[in-house]
């Protein structure tokens, strides 16, 4: 392991094997070993991969607070078999057992908890963003500002974007469609994603992007499209809403957390079991760019309100000092 210091943090960077399989088990088992032998008052496990060895980490250290932030149920991703979803069932009971404090980053998953185990202590601490201030003023090379759709974000099955290629090929409009994300070779969906998309030029694959370039995408989009069948509180769709880009999500409720709760229109829903319509909202939002706009800007007024890094670290704070 190495260490270095970021802002009087910190920070030990655990070696692991790069697999799928071991990865997380063999970082989860170093890290707990390391932070067992450094007598801190507090154990912070992010995942329910992780939170499977809380039950070690309080037999290592005893004394020490174990808290494990839920970001999703993992075991209801498409990508896991039944051996690998069992073992997350297994890290989602051993959380709820062995830590002394569950932090939920959606009300959704907090709500689950709740009710799925009576008297589990559980908060709600969500994802938070910290947009800039000083935003670029050109889109992306080759693209018009307002003039695309955009989906950032991983290129996993339960994300759903083939929903999104299907439902953007059955339409005539001039807006491309950009899919940001990682495009591995050997992965069977990227595959299938690129074949779905085959033909039509107007859809286009940019890879990761990050920094200044990946602002750039948020800020000039004419729309962010989520099109999840799972979620836990999504952090790029917190980003696009910070920027004033209109979302389209899908309507399960850990992403429709993120344009609140009020009676207030933020930007478009859509049911994915109804099969034309996503169709039918992006071609709403091509006719109707004002109100678009509208949506963003409301969008962008309440997530920077409710989801602010500065009020989720003082809550945080107040939590680990109890």
């Amino acid at each position: 392991s190495t260490q270095q210091t970021y802002k009087g943090a910190q920070i030990v960077n655990i070696d692991c094997p790069k697999s799928p399989l071991f990865e997380t088990p063999v970082y989860a088992l170093r890290a707990l070993k390391h932070a067992s032998q450094q007598n801190f008052d507090i154990i912070h496990m992010h995942a329910l991969s992780c939170g499977a060895f809380s039950k070690i980490c309080k037999w290592i250290a005893p004394k020490t607070k174990i808290i494990v932030t839920i970001h999703g149920l993992d075991w209801q991703r498409a990508k896991w078999g039944i051996a690998a979803r069992s073992l997350l069932k297994m890290g989602e009971t051993a959380s709820r057992r062995y830590s002394d404090l569950l932090f939920c980053v959606s009300f959704s998953l907090h709500t689950y908890f709740c009710m799925r185990y009576p008297g589990v202590r559980s908060v709600y601490i969500p994802n938070g963003i910290n947009p800039q201030k000083k935003c670029p003023i050109f889109p992306p090379e080759g693209l018009e500002s307002r003039k695309y759709v955009l989906y950032l974000g991983r290129l996993v099955p339960e994300k759903g974007v083939h929903h999104l290629i299907e439902a953007y090929k059955k339409i005539t409009t001039d807006f491309p469609l950009i899919i940001a994300g990682p495009t591995l070779n050997d992965d069977g969906y990227n595959k299938m994603l690129h074949q779905l998309a085959e033909g039509d030029s107007r859809i286009r694959f940019v890879g990761i992007v990050e920094g200044e370039e990946k602002l750039c995408y948020l800020t000039h989009a004419h729309l962010f499209v989520l099109p999840s069948e799972i979620e836990g509180l999504p952090i790029a769709l917190l980003e696009a809403a910070a920027h004033g880009v209109c979302p389209l999500i899908s309507n399960i409720p850990t992403a429709i957390e993120v344009l609140g709760t009020e009676n207030v229109t933020r930007g478009f829903t859509f049911d994915l079991l109804e099969k034309n319509q996503l169709q039918e909202v992006l071609e709403l939002s091509f006719n109707c760019p004002e109100l678009v706009a509208q949506l963003g800007e409301k969008a962008s007024a309440y997530v920077r309100d409710h989801f602010n890094w500065n009020t989720i670290a003082e809550r945080t704070h107040h939590h680990y000092r109890r």
